[in-house]
């Protein structure tokens, strides 16, 4: 068998790939995109609403919120709230999980 290089690709993917589609999306009566949703070949869908200009909430394949604010002139939000997860990126729900099961012990 010929060494492979360092850096070349491995030969077969770990990974196998997801494909998406996105359902018609809805507008307003000005023609601006109000939401879209997108299903994923591993059985996930993805929500996505807008108001005029930006995207306004996400609800990801966990059902898990993300709302976005505040948006600079670069149209980036400078708010980014991530329901049921804490400043430092913990999901709540699986805190809260392992507190009651050291509670039960």
């Amino acid at each position: 068998m010929p060494e492979r290089h360092r850096n070349a690709p491995p030969e077969e993917s770990l990974y196998e790939p997801i494909e998406w589609t996105a359902s018609e999306p809805d507008y307003d009566d000005y023609g601006r995109l109000v939401a879209v949703d997108t299903d994923n070949s591993n059985n996930t869908s993805t929500h996505r609403t807008y108001d005029c200009c930006h995207l306004l909430t996400e609800v990801d394949e966990n059902a898990i919120t993300t709302t976005y604010a505040d948006y600079n002139v670069l149209w980036q939000p400078r708010t980014v709230i991530k329901e049921g997860v804490d400043e430092n990126g913990a999901y709540l729900e699986q805190a809260l999980k392992q507190g009651l099961a050291r509670l039960r012990r």
